[in-house]
């Protein structure tokens, strides 16, 4: 790093530095492993510290340096600036400005700087980029792991920053590894998924390359940025996304002639967005498409996507079979989450055709590869997969415990069309028993969350007629039952009528 600055505002930047940590020069030093003589240098302006020194000193503080590089130099010359201004006897003096430094350093932190990144456009919008020597190169992307490192623990807006005024971040390689980063984020934490599709899609805007190149680029991010707002629900501006992504991926063909961006990618996140609107056979084209573009190690996490879309069709057996193809190909050291997913999604299928035992079978690795992943939604939806199991094994105490641990864990997460499925499961149970009165207050409870949700109007129908047979005390367990496995399928249909079967 070059650390170009005014020695006045490096001399007030290891101070503000020991300020953080309310440190004492000694023990600044030996956080640091500087000499404690050197920090008092440092201070009273005596010596310019070293940039070796600088990086030393912002580690210890807890600060990336690029950050104190980017944002707190600045910040502490405009602050010096503006104090002499203001006619202070002693415009270096750090009391002077600490308070806006200390409001600076905060407020990214905060990700109170929205108002300045407002001001920097859409991302997407046109940006003159800077020129760098030599083609894009795939050497580049292990420079991209070392920025992510710093990136990572920063809170949105620190990465924004750091982004938009450091040129070392305007990178093409690193752009696509914030887009793998919000693929990943997705299974957890939308926004966070979201947050970093927008910072690739900047990055990629900033970056340096010829137009074509840059086109591809961008259409790449705009492929993940559309992934990230499926998952969040915005469907809308998935589609939107997905169609800007199409165009400049298309646009920027030539600019790509080596293949650094893997097509296969963008394919299999498509096919998840026109899965999500129910348009299966195009789902399904497209994920073929991605298989035939995409080398083996890859096969696996399309086949899971594959067979998510046959479970979302109803065609369980051939999500099963699908799933079963992807098996030996996962490779679970590299991948732990996809062989979660995989054995999740086959324990699922399993309970829609009422293979309970057989599901029951791979609830132990599931349970434990959930805990390993230590992701909040999975322990959900596998203890709402354990409460299926147990219902469909006879053991209804443990299955309505499990259901209503999960419904208030859904609730609290505002997915409200999930809760309102488990409420089904929970009135199935109590029909079975007998306990009408406990049937009526539920069925009452999911037709307000089904109303808040707003379903279509083939759901509302089957709806009305869960609400008549519990006020009629009518409700078997059978009928529950098919009402439960029609709601399943209907989130995914919204043509899909309810037929009970006599």
């Amino acid at each position: 790093m070059s650390w170009r600055a005014h020695p006045e505002d490096l001399r007030l930047l290891v101070r503000f530095l020991r300020s953080l940590r309310d440190w004492s020069q000694q023990e600044l030093a030996a956080a640091a492993g500087l000499d404690p003589s050197s920090i008092a240098r440092y201070e009273t302006g005596h010596t310019v510290p070293k940039p070796k020194a600088l990086e030393r000193l912002t580690a210890a503080a807890g600060v990336p340096a690029s950050l104190a590089e980017a944002c707190l130099l600045p910040a502490i010359g405009a602050a010096r600036a503006a104090a002499a201004s203001a006619g202070a006897a002693e415009p270096a003096e750090l009391e002077t400005v600490a308070a806006e430094l200390e409001q600076t350093l905060a407020g990214t932190r905060r990700s109170a700087a929205a108002a300045f990144l407002a001001s920097l456009g859409e991302p997407g919008e046109p940006a003159e980029p800077w020129e760098r020597s030599g083609p894009p190169a795939e050497e580049d992307r292990a420079l991209a792991a070392e920025l992510w490192q710093v990136l990572a623990p920063l809170a949105p807006g620190e990465r924004r920053l750091l982004v938009e005024k450091s040129r070392e971040y305007q990178t093409w390689a690193l752009a696509e590894r914030l887009c793998h980063e919000s693929a990943e984020a997705a299974s957890d934490d939308a926004g966070r998924a979201v947050e970093l599709a927008e910072l690739a899609l900047r990055v990629a805007v900033l970056a340096p390359g010829e137009r074509l190149w840059r086109l591809r680029l961008q259409g790449y991010c705009l492929g993940f940025l559309a992934n990230a707002r499926r998952v969040r629900n915005d469907e809308r501006r998935a589609e939107e996304a997905s169609a800007r992504a199409r165009r400049r991926w298309q646009e920027g063909q030539a600019g790509d002639p080596s293949g650094l961006l893997a097509e296969w990618r963008l394919l299999d996140l498509e096919a998840s967005l026109r899965r999500s609107q129910r348009r299966f056979a195009e789902a399904l084209d497209l994920s073929d498409r991605a298989l035939a573009a995409a080398p083996r190690s890859a096969a696996a996490r399309i086949l899971v996507n594959k067979a998510v879309a046959f479970d979302h069709l109803g065609e369980a057996e051939r999500a099963i079979a699908t799933l079963r193809q992807a098996a030996p190909l996962v490779d679970g050291r590299r991948e732990p989450r996809l062989v979660f997913a995989l054995r999740f999604n086959l324990a699922t299928n399993l309970c829609h055709l009422d293979r309970y035992s057989e599901a029951a079978l791979l609830l132990p690795e599931v349970r434990q590869m959930a805990e390993a992943l230590r992701k909040e939604l999975d322990l959900v939806r596998v203890a709402w997969l354990e409460g299926r199991i147990a219902a469909g094994l006879g053991r209804p105490a443990a299955a309505l415990a499990a259901f209503a641990r999960v419904r208030g864990e859904l609730l609290a997460r505002g997915m409200a069309y999930d809760a309102a499925l488990v409420t089904l499961e929970l009135a199935a149970l109590h029909a079975a028993a007998g306990r009408t009165a406990e049937v009526k207050e539920l069925a009452h409870q999911t037709a307000q969350v089904f109303r808040a949700k707003g379903i279509h109007r083939e759901a509302r129908a089957a709806l009305q007629l869960f609400r008549q047979a519990a006020d009629q005390e009518a409700l078997t367990a059978e009928l529950a039952r098919q009402l439960v496995a029609y709601f399943y399928r209907a989130r995914h249909d919204p043509e899909l009528a309810f037929a009970a079967v006599a």
